[in-house]
């Protein structure tokens, strides 16, 4: 049985895919693909946080599971979804710490795929969903500065240790080196063409089943919506501040606190503009070309 890891990355449509696989999973077992609902998961990025931790016995359950579901169903091909294993495109070891415990409950074949967001739109997005999060301090300019210099950054949360990856070209190159020659990065504007997902589920569905997913895709909300600068920064001042979000927008905090929070976000909005206009301008070009 083969083996397909969609390894992110974030903000590329992931969460949407997850969902859709999630809702349409007899469909997908029809068409001999299975998608593992292990302890009712509707994304697989659990499975690399056990991995972080080398959490062993669970990440055996999953593999064992996942196999044992998709013979149980006849199906050819199990398909998880996690955009944390996003930190294999890097973390060689970890990737290859993957295709140990899979092969090790019988899957004879491991596909990795890599969906990839320009550069720029990749920056100001992951900025902003980091900043969603109560006491992430992360200043946009550094990050411009490491993404150039190392093709990636590293982002530490109470959860999960990120690696957030720009430079895919290079990184997959080394992955088919040292880990598995069989990866495919798919641009994100063809990932989210017709249905989330079309140009992998394409190769597996029926046209009656493609129709199904092209439906199901139109009627599922977008999730994780990008924010406005203005809010970005407001949550990254409250978060340098130590401030709790929730005390800020239920209107919780005393006035002069309030008056500090907006007068150091307004600042913030105009540098962060001018950091990110200049990192599009210099910097994207840098990792745009598909090889």
């Amino acid at each position: 049985m083969k083996l397909i890891v969609h390894a992110g990355t974030h903000k590329t449509g992931t969460t949407t895919f997850q969902n859709l696989c999630y809702k349409n999973y007899d469909i997908l077992v029809a068409n001999k693909v299975h998608y593992p609902k292990y302890k009712k998961w509707i994304n697989h990025s659990y499975l690399a946080w056990y991995f972080q931790s080398n959490d062993t016995k669970e990440i055996n359950s999953f593999f064992s599971a996942a196999f044992n579901g998709g013979n149980k169903f006849n199906c050819t091909t199990t398909l998880i979804c996690g955009e944390d294993f996003e930190n294999c495109i890097v973390d060689h070891n970890l990737a290859n710490s993957v295709e140990t415990a899979a092969k090790s409950v019988g899957y004879d074949e491991i596909e990795w795929l890599v969906v990839r967001r320009a550069s720029d739109k990749y920056l100001r997005s992951i900025y902003g969903e980091l900043c969603k999060q109560n006491g992430i301090v992360l200043d946009v300019e550094v990050l411009a500065n490491l993404i150039l210099k190392y093709g990636y950054f590293t982002c530490g949360t109470s959860k999960y240790n990120y690696k957030f990856v720009f430079d895919i070209i290079k990184f997959t190159e080394s992955f088919k080196k040292h880990v598995n020659e069989n990866i495919s990065v798919i641009d994100m504007s063809d990932f989210t063409n017709d249905y989330m997902g079309n140009s992998l589920l394409k190769i597996y569905l029926d046209e009656n089943s493609q129709e199904i997913f092209r439906k199901s895709s139109s009627s599922l909300p977008i999730k994780n919506k990008g924010l406005s600068l203005e809010i970005v920064e407001t949550l990254y001042s409250l978060n340098c501040l130590g401030i709790p979000h929730s005390q800020y927008f239920k209107k919780e905090l005393p006035v002069k606190i309030t008056n500090l929070v907006n007068t150091l976000a307004e600042f913030r909005v105009l540098r962060s503009k001018n950091i990110l206009d200049e990192f599009s301008k210099r910097y994207s070009h840098v990792f745009e070309e598909i090889t």
